[in-house]
């Protein structure tokens, strides 16, 4: 039987000792999964960290849990988290697909083969994407005329919401909008969650860098195009 509430307690007691950062609470999921693979609350923890993580260190985890703990609820998608992992690491071709952008026209991935193409994953709603949007504007002006470019993939629901967020931040690139079932969605396909998040693809349609915050963005086609 899973073990649940002793385990869950001293986990939130780990955590609230924890210094107040990112890095230090992670720290504490990590070591607590390691020491409770049979306990319920690892899978809670391995599901809240899971985004954090590499899908080697995920993998590595979850099949450190024990069966019960693996086939639990809260593990119930850390697989295909794994899956996606593994289709969109660094230096795996980027996975390929057909969206409509803001004119209702159908954009395919593999299209823009030859550029340097960030894949902008983001919403309307979310705060953290629309501030990341003017560093991706000032690293598209920069390069744009040296074969650089984007293709945003919005979860919006609204899409009159979307095409506004659009023409406010001045987004000048293509533009889609993925309403598909989430099992069906690009955001599945790339085992994007949560948002903003993105993928730097190389001429040759190959994943060369992920999740480029602020100035990196710039900072990385300087690096790969110089």
């Amino acid at each position: 039987m899973l073990r649940e509430n002793n385990d869950q307690a001293a986990l939130t007691a780990a955590l609230d000792a924890a210094p107040r950062t990112r890095e230090a609470r992670v720290a504490v999921y990590l070591k607590f999964v390691r020491t409770h693979p049979d306990s319920q609350a690892s899978g809670d923890a391995l599901r809240v960290i899971q985004s954090e993580i590499s899908w080697r260190e995920l993998e590595s985890l979850y099949q450190g849990l024990s069966e019960e703990v693996r086939n639990s609820k809260p593990c119930r998608n850390i697989p295909y988290t794994i899956a996606a992992g593994k289709r969109t690491d660094i230096g795996r071709p980027a996975p390929d697909f057909t969206l409509a952008d803001v004119k209702g026209d159908s954009v395919k991935l593999s299209s823009l083969r030859g550029k340097y193409v960030l894949l902008d994953f983001w919403a309307s709603w979310c705060k953290p994407c629309r501030a990341e949007n003017p560093y991706i504007l000032k690293a598209y002006r920069h390069f744009k005329d040296r074969g650089f470019t984007v293709l945003g993939v919005s979860r919006d629901e609204d899409s009159e919401k979307w095409k506004a967020a659009v023409r406010e931040d001045g987004m000048p690139w293509q533009n889609t909008i993925d309403r598909q079932p989430w099992e069906k969605s690009v955001i599945w396909l790339y085992g994007v969650y949560p948002i903003p998040d993105n993928f730097l693809i190389d001429p040759s349609g190959k994943i060369i860098a992920r999740d480029l915050r602020g100035d990196d963005l710039e900072k990385k086609l300087a690096e790969v195009m110089n």
